[in-house]
C-alpha cells in the first residue's frame, strides 16, 4: 500500500452508493467515468475525476498510470460492466489488487468463451455454435432440429438477441446480432422454462449466493426483461444453483466481488445462460441490499481492504419491479417522474428514465420507459403490487397526454 494516510482506489464507472461507502470507510477514490454518469457528489468527493470512454484500454492505462504517479493507488475498483476490461488491464499493468481478473472479465464479456469455459468445466449449458453468414446460423438451427437463439459474441443487455424459427427469421437475426457486437454472432440452442438471475459475492475466492431473482420477459424474438421478482429460488433446485455458480466462478478465477449469473430451469433441468463479474443491473443489486443485506459494494471495498464482512441487515421479505413502456408524450423526465409520484406506503420507487417510445417497439432493454419498485410480504403480493402500480403510472402518463 501507498503511503498515504487514506487507501487510495482508483474506480471506473459505477454509482454514488460505492463512492458514499468508499468514504465511510476512511477511504479516498480518484474516479474514470462517463460523462453521462458524473453526478455532483462525485466532481466534490474525487480526489481526481477524469471524464473518458471506455474503448481504448491502452489509452486508460496511460491515464491510470499518470495518476499512479501524482497519487499511488493502492486498488483499482470496478463494479459496472463496460468499464470492466479497462479496469482488469489497469490493474495487471500497475501490479495492483482489484476485483477485476483479467481472464475472468474478458471470458465473461465474451460469450463464446464462458461457453467454452462451461462445456470444459463440466457445467449445465446449451449447444452453441459461432457463425460467420446467415447460411452458417441457418445450418446450426437445422442440426439442432429447433428454434436457436442469436446474439452479439460481445453484447450487453437483450442488445441483438433474436429468436430463429423460420428461413425468414434467419437473414434479421444475424444482421440484427452482427450489427452490434465486434466479435461475430454466437447462436445457441433455445432452451424455454423460467428465467432466473443469480446475484454472488466472492471473498479471497469463496463464493456465496446472495439472493435469486426470477425475471419475466417479453419473449420472442427479442426477450426483453419487463419484470424481477427477488428472493425466488425454486427450493428443489437451491443447493444445485449453488453449486454451479461457486464451481463456474472458481474456474473462472474469480476472487473479490459480485457475479451477475442467468441460468434457465425447464422441465429437462438447470443451463447456465451468462455471467458477468459485476453487480446486477436493473437495480437489481438493490433489490438484493434489501432482500438479503448484502451490498456488494460496500462487501467488495472491504474485501479488498482485508477487513471482516460489514454487518447484513434485510429491508424487506420481497421485492419486486415492473418495467414501464409508454407511447412518446411532450413532456420531459422529471415532470413526468413528479406526475406519477405514488404515496402507496408499499412503493419504494418511481422512476421514468424517458419521455416514451417513439414506435413503441421494445427491441432491448434500453427501449423502456422507467420502472416502478415495490415491496411485499409475499412473492405473489409484490408482484401483484408492482403491475397495479405500473398500470397506474400508465393511466397517469395517458392522462398527461390529453391534458
Amino acid at each position: 500500500m501507498s503511503e498515504s494516510k487514506k487507501p487510495h482506489f482508483l474506480a471506473l464507472g459505477g454509482i454514488d452508493h460505492t463512492y458514499r461507502a468508499i468514504g465511510e470507510l476512511g477511504a479516498e477514490y480518484s474516479l474514470m467515468q462517463s460523462r453521462a454518469l458524473v453526478t455532483d457528489f462525485q466532481i466534490k468527493s474525487a480526489r481526481e475525476l477524469l471524464i473518458t470512454q471506455y474503448e481504448d484500454t491502452a489509452k486508460m492505462v496511460d491515464y491510470a498510470r499518470a495518476m499512479h504517479a501524482r497519487h499511488p493507488i493502492d486498488y483499482v475498483l470496478c463494479l459496472s460492466e463496460y468499464p470492466q476490461l479497462a479496469a482488469a488491464r489497469i490493474a495487471a499493468e500497475l501490479g495492483l489488487p482489484s476485483n477485476c481478473d483479467a481472464y475472468a472479465v474478458e471470458a465473461t464479456r465474451n460469450k463464446a468463451m464462458l461457453r467454452d469455459l462451461l462445456d470444459r468445466a463440466g457445467l449445465p449449458t446449451v449447444p452453441w455454435r459461432i457463425v460467420k453468414t446467415a447460411d452458417e446460423l441457418r445450418a446450426f438451427r437445422d442440426e439442432v432440429g429447433g428454434a436457436v437463439v442469436a446474439k452479439p459474441v460481445s453484447g450487453a443487455g437483450s442488445e441483438g438477441v433474436h429468436l430463429v424459427v423460420t428461413d425468414d427469421d434467419v437473414t434479421k437475426a444475424f444482421g440484427h446480432a452482427d450489427g452490434i457486437g465486434r466479435d461475430g454472432v454466437l447462436a445457441e440452442q433455445f432452451i424455454g422454462g423460467q428465467e432466473y438471475s443469480v446475484e454472488s459475492m466472492s471473498a479471497n475466492g469463496r463464493h456465496e449466493i446472495a439472493a435469486v431473482t426470477r425475471k419475466t420477459v417479453t419473449g420472442a424474438p427479442y426477450f426483453v426483461e419487463m419484470a424481477h421478482v427477488q428472493p425466488c429460488c425454486p427450493g428443489e433446485y437451491r443447493d444445485q444453483i449453488a453449486d454451479v455458480v461457486s464451481r463456474m466462478l472458481t474456474a473462472l478465477g474469480h476472487r473479490h466481488g459480485p457475479a451477475h449469473t442467468e441460468l434457465k430451469i425447464d422441465e429437462d433441468g438447470l443451463r447456465i445462460i451468462e455471467s458477468q463479474v459485476r453487480l446486477g443491473g436493473d437495480q437489481i443489486w438493490e433489490m438484493t441490499l434489501f432482500t438479503s443485506g448484502v451490498d456488494v459494494a460496500r462487501e467488495t471495498l472491504h474485501a479488498l481492504l482485508g477487513l471482516p464482512a460489514p454487518e447484513r441487515r434485510p429491508l424487506h421479505p420481497v421485492v419486486a419491479i415492473q418495467f414501464l413502456q409508454f407511447a412518446k408524450i411532450d413532456a420531459d423526465r422529471q415532470a413526468i417522474e413528479a406526475a406519477c409520484a405514488s404515496d402507496h406506503p408499499d412503493v419504494l420507487r418511481v422512476r421514468i428514465d424517458n419521455s416514451g417510445s417513439e414506435d413503441m417497439l421494445l427491441t432491448q432493454s434500453g427501449h423502456r420507459s422507467g420502472y416502478v419498485m415495490v415491496r411485499g410480504e409475499t412473492v405473489e403480493q409484490a408482484e401483484a403490487l408492482a403491475r397495479e402500480q405500473a398500470e397506474a403510472v400508465t393511466r397517469k402518463v395517458e392522462t398527461m397526454r390529453t391534458a
